[in-house]
C-alpha cells in the first residue's frame, strides 16, 4: 500500500502557506504548516517527514539556519530529510548557498502550482532511490 508522503512547510506568510498546503493536498500529500524555524525543529524532533519545504526569510532563525542545523545533525532530527527552499526573490546567491548547505532543490514563490508539485515529487523520488 502506498503511503501518502508527508511534508512540513515552514512559512510565516499565512496566506501563501495555506495556498501551498491546499495545492499540495490536492496533489495527495499530507501537509503540516509551521510559521517559524523553531517550531519546525520541534516538529522534526516529534515526527518524521518525507520532506521539508522552507521559506528562506523567517522570523528569528532563517530557513538557511534551519537547513544548516538539520543537516549538521541537530539532536533528534534525521539529517537525511530532503529540504526544498522557497524564496520570493529569485536570488541565485541564496540558491547556491542553500544547495551548498544541503538543500535538494530551490523554488521561487512565483513558480506555478504544477511546477512546485513536480519539483517536490522529483525530490521525493530521488530521496526514495537513495534510501
Amino acid at each position: 500500500m502506498m503511503t501518502t508522503p508527508s511534508l512540513l512547510i515552514v512559512e510565516d506568510d499565512q496566506a501563501f502557506a495555506e495556498r501551498l498546503k491546499k495545492n499540495l493536498e490536492l496533489a495527495h500529500y499530507t501537509v503540516r504548516v509551521v510559521s517559524s524555524a523553531e517550531d519546525a525543529l520541534e516538529e522534526l524532533r516529534a515526527r518524521s517527514y518525507d520532506a521539508v519545504v522552507t521559506d528562506i526569510r523567517l522570523p528569528q532563525m532563517s530557513g538557511l539556519d534551519l537547513l544548516r542545523r538539520c543537516k549538521q545533525g541537530e539532536t533528534g532530527i534525521d539529517p537525511d530529510v530532503p529540504f526544498i527552499v522557497l524564496t520570493s526573490v529569485n536570488s541565485v546567491d541564496v540558491a547556491v548557498e542553500a544547495m551548498k548547505i544541503g538543500a535538494e532543490d530551490y523554488i521561487t514563490k512565483e513558480a506555478e502550482r504544477q511546477e512546485i508539485v513536480l519539483r517536490i515529487r522529483k525530490v521525493l523520488d530521488q530521496s526514495k532511490l537513495v534510501q
